[in-house]
């Protein structure tokens, strides 16, 4: 069975739209896998290919039910294949890692919640508002604009008697780790923040062009207006655009900064280096100002975090630990030379409990243990 079969039966379940045949088809591949690992590799393909011929004699009757949320975390640990070894590989357990565990505490009773909506609003004058504890309605006014927090959401918008502003007033929103939030700024545009990220914009705009400045991630939607250029500023680049979906993912602890466009057409540049995107692309700058262009890149996975999913795609165990880190607000720290060949596939909620996650992870040949808001890691 494909990877992307395991992964469209594995979004129904998620869903709630999968059969009772359905689910039971999953299963089989779960303790297929689990009942089979010490194959060789032949051995697996063949398996593979059973498992595949199973899977379509067993999803015939189109009946819809939901899912309880339980069943799909439990059934989710199908989906992390470590790439390059074959799944069957993905099920073993090591003694060294046991015993590299032995002394470790063990993890809390409490289990560590994920990230929710919250971030802190920065006004012109400096003030500071904690949005998740504001309640809904007008929360300031910024020259000729209202801010308003609207079904936790921050919105900007001209006020009813509005005059021509003075001065520009410039506000800034913040997530902290283990947060996100969503605004839409004076002109329409809607922007979603990922966890420890900021935006500094107008709270209105005028002039030529619209500039915001990022850190971080963060996703747009800009509203169209051919007379005045959006332009998104982040680490020294520039990208820019007239309406378009794209993302932006600048964290320090990345080894690059990537922007990847969904819809319409961007611009980035930096310096010298200069690129025109289309949907489906992606530019890389590294830490050196150099630029990479990729095609056809997985948009779906690169948005996942803005539409609730953690999605990997042959993602190694340091980015995957990078992202829980930044959404769980904690540590982590390596215990041991990890495999550098060992890569993740895969899609999980991020409303599940970091304990959730590290179960299904640690299916794989690496192993966890949690003190306090520390996560050790070891092979």
């Amino acid at each position: 069975m494909t990877k992307n079969n395991i992964i469209a039966l594995a979004d129904k379940i998620a869903s709630g739209i999968a059969t009772d045949d359905e689910i039971a088809a999953y299963t089989a591949i779960y303790n297929g896998v689990q009942a089979h690992h010490d194959m060789q590799p032949e051995q697996q393909m063949a398996l593979e290919k059973q498992l595949r011929a199973r899977i379509l004699q067993q999803t015939s009757r189109p009946a819809l039910r939901s899912i309880p949320r339980w069943r799909w975390a439990a059934a989710a640990a199908v989906l992390f294949i470590i790439a390059g070894a074959g799944y069957m590989y993905f099920f073993r357990t090591t003694p060294k890692a046991a015993n590299q565990l032995a002394g470790t505490t063990k993890q809390p009773a409490a289990d560590i919640r994920p990230g929710m909506q919250k971030a802190v609003l920065t006004l012109a004058n400096g003030s500071t508002m904690v949005l998740d504890s504001q309640a809904n309605g007008m929360l300031a006014r910024q020259g000729n604009m209202e801010v308003r927090k609207q079904n936790g959401r921050l919105q900007y918008a001209t006020a009813g008697n509005a005059t021509a502003p003075a001065s520009i007033a410039y506000n800034t929103i913040a997530t902290p780790r283990g947060g996100q939030y969503q605004l839409v700024l004076g002109d329409g545009t809607k922007v979603w923040l990922n966890a420890a990220s900021s935006l500094r914009f107008p709270a209105g705009f005028s002039g030529d062009t619209r500039d915001v400045e990022i850190k971080g991630e963060a996703y747009f939607e800009v509203a169209k207006d051919a007379a005045h250029p959006f332009r998104v500023h982040v680490n020294g680049a520039t990208v820019r655009v007239l309406g378009t979906h794209f993302n932006i993912n600048a964290y320090d602890d990345e080894s690059m900064m990537a922007t990847t466009l969904l819809e319409g057409s961007v611009q980035l540049s930096n310096g010298s280096a200069e690129a025109i995107l289309k949907p489906g692309d992606q530019a890389r700058l590294d830490s050196k100002g150099r630029m990479n262009l990729l095609h056809d890149v997985n948009t779906q996975q690169v948005v996942a975090w803005k539409d609730g999913f953690f999605q990997f795609d042959n993602a190694g165990l340091k980015t995957v630990m990078r992202q829980l880190s930044r959404w769980y607000d904690v540590e982590v720290e390596y215990r041991g030379a990890m495999d550098q060949s060992m890569l993740f596939e895969g899609k999980l909620g991020r409303d599940l409990r970091l304990q959730q996650v590290l179960k299904i992870l640690q299916k794989s040949d690496v192993h966890f243990a949690i003190e306090g808001r520390n996560i050790i890691v070891v092979p």
